[in-house]
């Protein structure tokens, strides 16, 4: 792996480690339940016009920000299997700069075998061995939101600052509300973000229709799903650019 070692990767000790082992068992038990991996399937329409209005903001915030694809270091923190490296491969990010870092080493296993070119750890996000600012675009997308003591994400949030360089971006793509039927995400408000990334210019846009809703539009999904995008509060996700003071213009 092409980086300059800053710490371990190991968790750090203590009873924040409870967390991480929270988060794990939290996502072993989605992928364990038929129902949930139902659910989250890209056959669902609905499901695939939410994620083709997310990829279409992400690359529009990261043409806004000067982002050149071929050029610019990526790292996908919680990656799963590589799904959004292997999207930004495809639209012409280098195989060779891309990483992503995930908790859980089943899913880095499957990173691994998938796209072998990209570099793949398991890892702790709030002790990363990575130089400071070697990334340019550091991708956080439904991370935060699954991170419930405060504690772990001020220092995740500490760690991501320190990796991204001083004219990259961090890509914030996280639930604003809590979801009431499931007490394992917490969602966070604009207030929220500045907190932890204090001193950070940040700028956000809402997206992404109610799920629940998107998910029930069937063969109608390409036409309702535009129009009910317009509804400000039907978006239940920030989507932005966290970047430092540095950059601003």
């Amino acid at each position: 792996m092409n980086t300059d070692p800053k710490g371990s990767g190991a968790s750090p000790s203590g009873a924040t480690d409870a967390e991480a082992a929270r988060v794990r068992a939290v996502y072993a038990g989605y992928q364990s339940d038929p129902r949930t991996m139902a659910k989250w399937n890209l056959r669902n329409r609905g499901n695939a016009c939410i994620r083709a209005e997310h990829n279409a903001a992400v690359l529009d915030l990261l043409a806004r920000g000067g982002v050149r694809l071929g050029a610019a270091r990526f790292l996908d923190v919680g990656c799963g299997s590589g799904g959004t490296l292997g999207w930004l491969a495809q639209c012409g990010a280098r195989q060779d700069r891309l990483y992503g870092v995930d908790l859980r080493e089943d899913q880095i296993a499957l990173a691994r075998a998938q796209y072998p070119r990209m570099q793949w750890l398991c890892a702790d996000a709030r002790r990363l061995p990575f130089a400071d600012q070697f990334f340019d675009v550091i991708v956080c997308s439904v991370v935060f939101s699954s991170i419930l003591d405060e504690g772990v994400a001020r220092a995740a949030a500490a760690e991501l600052r320190r990796l991204v360089r001083s004219t990259g971006m961090i890509v914030w793509s996280e639930p604003r509300y809590r979801n009431p039927w499931n007490p394992h995400v917490r969602g966070y408000t604009g207030s929220d973000i500045q907190r932890l990334f204090p001193g950070c210019r940040i700028d956000l846009r809402t997206i992404t229709v109610l799920p629940a809703l998107a998910r029930r539009l069937g063969r109608f999904s390409r036409v309702l799903y535009p129009m009910l995008a317009r509804l400000p509060f039907l978006r239940v996700k920030y989507l932005g650019a966290i970047r430092p003071k540095a950059t601003d213009r």
